[in-house]
């Protein structure tokens, strides 16, 4: 029996490959990568947008050529300020944890897909009994079936990095 959240063995033969035909797997598949990419989107933009302003600021200030204007010392300065500036962010954007479990990636399909009852979790659950019990095997079986069809309405949002937040 697989642990509860663990991803179950894909060699098993009950499991959810064996009970999904391979262009519903194929597909499972590939929306689940992209819903990793999303998240990791959507954790790296809004660490990686004041880098981005930092370096746009300094770019700014020498395209216009304010730099080479000011005093010596003040030149020197803002330098200074621009590089601390710019190693900050980047060290911000450096701590920022960007993983996105495969639990993750199910969440976040399952909620932009707004289905009912989490069929990706459902279909790689195992029952917690024995399942020696023919009525019980058949309400399982039938509970899997019933998840399986509805993996047909799963569809990815696009990223939302919420900046507005």
């Amino acid at each position: 029996m697989t642990q509860p959240g663990a991803p179950a063995n894909p060699n098993d033969a009950n499991g959810p490959d064996a009970r999904l035909g391979r262009g519903l797997a194929a597909k499972l598949a590939m929306l689940l990568g992209l819903a990793r990419l999303a998240l990791l989107w959507e954790s790296l933009w809004p660490r990686l947008v004041p880098l981005l302003a930092a370096v746009s600021l300094f770019v700014s200030a020498a395209l216009l050529d304010l730099l080479p204007k000011l005093p010596f010392w003040l030149h020197l300065a803002a330098l200074a300020l621009f590089a601390a500036a710019i190693a900050w962010t980047a060290r911000y954007l450096w701590q920022g944890d960007f993983h996105a479990s495969h639990d993750d990636a199910r969440h976040r399909l399952e909620r932009d897909s707004n289905v009912r009852h989490r069929p990706l979790t459902a279909i790689e659950d195992r029952p917690a009994t024995d399942m020696s019990d023919g009525r019980a095997a058949a309400l399982w079986s039938a509970h899997v079936r019933r998840m399986v069809a509805a993996l047909g309405m799963l569809r990815l949002g696009l990223p939302s990095p919420g900046m507005a937040r």
